[in-house]
């Protein structure tokens, strides 16, 4: 409509250049278009999609050479910027690569320690099934539709937070760990993941309510996980077994070597009840300390953000 039917007619008396004006036009609005509905694409769009549209301008117009050097112009700023992007994400992969070998060496070196740390494995992942298969309820890992706006559940979410943290600090230090609080996840990162990652869909934020629980030895991270599932208060959400990491056979390209195990719960109680607080999703991470450490003072973290950005995730 932008193209053939405004600019065209615009632009008639321009006689044989009407065509690539037309061209112009219409190729700005299938941009345009793109980046509302697929905004993670945009860079490509932006730049390719601009320079597919000048060449086609030029070539309509017969290869006229101030529109032809136009879409070269652009294509070389598009091919510049493409590079450049791509040093970039060569970088980050180098960060992360170092990172999953570090992480494959500690797994390595824990697994090698005793006969006791595999057995320990084996009887988490064991405990894992059961919880999963007894313990844990069906549903979708998707905020409640009784939240009517991204405001509803962020209010939610701050008025949950400090029971939430109460509860699992709870299980934590009594299995023998160390708790780690977060604050409600901050609304600029949880707008990126609901543009990037979630294509608007914001019910898909699930982890706002976050904490990390870590542990010295799996035993006592079993006990944790025990603990958790007969907790009458709190309510696991069923997972993938991609969500139980410590397992050898779990395929660690997914989280970049790195280790450690889910939960998707929600927190069940009168006061809940009676907010509206009781089908809020919330995250609980259980780590190895080994791997906690390096993550968040290795630099572990810190690439994994670097590379999420330069994806657009």
């Amino acid at each position: 409509l932008v193209g053939w039917g405004i600019l065209t007619p615009a632009t008639s008396a321009l006689g044989s250049y009407s065509p690539g004006f037309g061209a112009v036009g219409f190729g700005i609005a299938m941009t345009l278009t793109g980046l509302v509905f697929f905004p993670p694409i945009s860079f490509y769009l932006m730049f390719y999609g601009m320079s597919a549209t000048f060449a086609l301008c030029a070539i309509l117009l017969f290869a006229h050479h101030s529109v032809a050097m136009f879409a070269c112009i652009i294509f070389i700023l598009g091919l510049r910027n493409l590079l450049v992007r791509a040093d970039a994400l060569d970088h980050a992969n180098l960060l992360v690569r170092e990172d999953a070998r570090h992480y494959r060496k500690v797994f390595k070196e824990k697994l090698a320690e005793s006969v006791e740390v595999r057995q320990d494995i084996e009887i988490l992942k064991a405990v894992w099934n059961e919880v999963m298969t007894t313990a844990a309820v069906d549903g979708n890992k998707r905020q409640s539709e009784s939240f009517a706006t991204i405001e509803t559940l962020f209010n939610a979410c701050d008025l949950l937070n400090p029971l939430f943290l109460l509860l699992f600090r709870r299980h934590c230090e009594r299995s023998g760990g160390e708790f780690h609080s977060a604050n409600v996840k901050g609304e600029d990162r949880a707008l990126q993941k609901v543009y990037r990652s979630y294509r608007e869909d914001w019910h898909l934020l699930t982890d706002l309510n976050r904490c990390a629980l870590v542990f010295t030895r799996f035993d006592k991270l079993t006990g944790c996980l025990r603990a958790i599932s007969d907790d009458p208060e709190i309510v696991l959400l069923k997972m993938g077994k991609h969500k139980m990491r410590f397992d050898e056979a779990y395929d660690v390209k997914i989280s970049a070597g790195y280790r450690d195990i889910q939960l998707c719960v929600r927190i069940d109680t009168a006061w809940t009840r009676e907010h509206g607080l009781d089908k809020v999703l919330c995250e609980v991470q259980l780590h190895d300390h080994l791997f906690y450490n390096h993550k968040t003072t290795g630099g572990g973290h810190a690439g994994y953000v670097t590379r999420r950005n330069m994806l657009g995730q």
